[in-house]
This record gives structure tokens, sequence and C-alpha cells, in this order.
């Protein structure tokens, strides 16, 4: 799926910083870095997602969280673009690259 960043051309053809998910596992978009938090979205399994910034994936420690049941776990958390705003997804649950 080629993913569009805010104000670029297609994200097929630009070198920007991501978020993959990994071992089939969907990801879940928090407005805040925290498991509290409202859920704004999903990033599907075997997919990516544009972090806030093209040039780097900005993190930040948060609330707690357990990936999936037996999964990692950790209070890392990574900013990612969604929509005009932005939201947090777990660190532990995303794999940090270029798409």
């Amino acid at each position: 799926m080629a993913l569009a960043l805010p104000g670029t051309a297609e994200a097929g053809t630009q070198d920007y910083a991501a978020v993959f998910t990994y071992n089939g596992h969907a990801v879940n978009v928090r407005d805040e870095a925290t498991t509290s938090s409202a859920k704004i979205g999903s990033i599907p399994a075997a997919d990516s997602w544009p972090c806030f910034t093209s040039s780097g994936c900005y993190t930040k420690a948060g609330g707690s969280y357990t990936c999936w049941s037996g999964g990692p776990s950790g209070n890392r958390w990574v900013k990612v673009a969604w929509g005009d705003f932005y939201g947090w997804v777990p660190q532990s649950c995303v794999r940090i690259g270029r798409a």
C-alpha cells in the first residue's frame, strides 16, 4: 500500500522514516503515549506507516504496554503521522526503518 505523507507526493516514491508492523500483528495508534488514551486508528499487520517527521522517528517514555500475549513489552512510544495530526505507537511492537 502506498501511503502519502502530508504535503508530499505518493509515499511509494519517497524515502522517509517509518514504522513497520511485524510478527503478524497489527498495532493500535493512540492519542497519547499510553494504552489508556483514545485509540485513533490501527496500522494493519504486515504494513508500514510514516513517522511524524520524514527524517527520523521521535520516541519518548510513556505508559507501560505489552504488545500481545507473550509478546514484547516496554514503555517507549514512537510518534507517527496520522492524517493532519499525529499519534503514538508502542516502540517494541514495531520496527523502525526507511520506506
